[in-house]
């Protein structure tokens, strides 16, 4: 599994019961040309300025899979 770390730049912050959405578009930073199953998790600090106040948020695991081109699908 690779991991890498993303960066996100966010005007200001997100208040508590708010919800901020960011897209990252997957294809071009990962070679998922072969068949088999990747996951992917986003993980980001709240604060990364201030360390000792900030909290690591992580993103809901997102399963892709490839099917196999040569592989019969069922009937």
């Amino acid at each position: 599994m690779r991991r890498a770390y993303c960066k996100l730049d966010l005007p200001g912050k997100i208040p508590p019961g708010y919800t901020s959405y960011d897209y990252l578009l997957v294809g071009g930073r990962y070679d998922m040309s072969k068949p088999g199953k990747y996951e992917i998790t986003i993980a980001r600090e709240t604060d990364p300025d201030h360390p000792g106040q900030s909290v690591t948020v992580t993103s809901n695991t997102l399963a892709i899979l490839v099917p196999d081109p040569t592989a019969t699908t069922p009937n």
